[in-house]
């Protein structure tokens, strides 16, 4: 019988441990791929009733044996269960990552309230969709990792990835509400997240389902200094969290960001993994495009070099990707033949030029470079 309480116990530590690896930070250092990694969150319930009915079990067996002596092994252990099971179900979707999707519960402020926070040199990801544009600040949007934006036509779901520098915008075209998403957890270097209303799970650097073929559309972004974005866009918004933290929830928040700073600052990636095109560090930021299977990447110093101004062919479709010193932002437009001048704004030598939503600004290579590895580097 004691055998049996051992196995039985050991059970429901090994499901524990693996659901906690699985599904937290922990098994990034292991490498655990993306399709591991969504299937374990699936079937997160199953596992955890599973090894929950294994704990019960384990203690049911002791009590019939000893009663309530000797439990002081049996008592830790259960411990360390909930630990493992609590962080791996709880700690990213309710604590850690606390999305803001609904566009009514969002704060969005004008450069009044702003200009009182934010210096000019700090980096914004900018939202330009229907002649409205919204900045989010990394140092905003890191925590909740998504917010929800609606204007007159459509409702856009901004969502941001600090281990891979990246922020994307998402809209649906299969539902006239908003795009409700959850956050499920970072893995390989980029935020996984999920559509509430579905069930549906996204890779935020592609906008593909994670484990089918759904693909969410996007919506122009761009990446340039407050200063500039306030030059460029007078009537523009800024994204504020506002909010409101129970106190638990600030202490572990400021302890799990302490440790998650440390990381990204480091000159490799917090999560490093091999990478198939070395060309570039892996920290390196570029200007990646993925339009319709083709995928190419440019760093500012080569568009730079290249008179601030490229004509490019990715797939069939005839691209401009420009550099503009005045915001120190580089954008990509859809263009015609030789266009040989284009201003911040899309207009060209040959008429207006409509922006690329695809773009992803400052991503790191080796993130990019990872899900998309046959991606051409700096290609005319």
């Amino acid at each position: 019988m004691q055998v049996v309480t051992r196995l039985t116990l050991i059970a429901a530590m090994v499901l524990a441990l693996f659901l906690f690896v699985g599904l937290t930070d922990a098994g990034q250092f292991l490498d655990i791929s993306n399709k591991a990694f969504v299937t374990i969150w699936h079937y997160r319930a199953l596992l955890a009733g599973l090894a929950l009915a294994a704990l019960i079990s384990a203690w049911g067996l002791h009590y019939f044996q000893h009663g309530l002596r000797s439990t002081k092994v049996l008592l830790t252990l259960s411990v360390i269960w909930f630990f493992f099971v609590g962080s791996a179900l709880f700690l990213n979707s309710h604590i850690l990552f606390m999305p803001q999707a609904d566009p009514e519960k969002v704060t969005y402020v004008d450069f009044g309230t702003a200009n009182a926070i934010f210096n000019d040199n700090e980096d914004m990801a900018v939202l330009i969709a229907n002649g409205q544009t919204v900045a989010y600040p990394p140092s905003e949007i890191g925590s909740p990792h998504i917010a929800g934006f609606a204007d007159d036509s459509e409702n856009i779901s901004f969502a941001y990835c600090g281990l891979s520098n990246l922020g994307v915008a998402f809209v649906t075209t299969e539902s006239t509400d908003y795009l409700d998403l959850g956050v499920v957890g970072q893995s390989n270097n980029n935020l996984i997240v999920f559509d509430k209303r579905s069930g549906d799970t996204i890779q935020q650097i592609s906008g593909k389902s994670a484990l089918g073929d759904r693909k969410l559309e996007m919506r122009p972004t761009l990446r340039m200094s407050y200063g500039a974005y306030k030059k460029a866009f007078p009537e523009g918004k800024v994204f504020l969290n506002a909010e409101q933290r129970p106190f638990y929830r600030r202490i572990i928040i400021r302890s799990f960001w302490t440790i998650a700073r440390y990381f990204m600052q480091k000159d490799d990636l917090p999560f490093p993994y091999q990478i198939n095109n070395a060309a570039l560090e892996s920290k390196i930021q570029v200007y990646a495009l993925d339009i319709e299977g083709s995928q190419v990447a440019y760093t500012k110093e080569f568009i730079v070099a290249n008179n601030n101004l490229l004509n490019v062919l990715i797939g069939d479709h005839p691209i401009v990707l420009a550099y503009f010193e005045e915001y120190d932002a580089v954008a990509a437009f859809h263009g015609g033949n030789d266009i040989s001048s284009v201003d911040f704004f899309g207009r060209s030598n040959a008429g207006p030029l409509q922006r690329v939503a695809s773009l992803r600004s400052k991503v790191y290579w080796g993130v990019w470079q990872h899900y998309f590895p046959d991606t051409a580097l700096n290609q005319i």
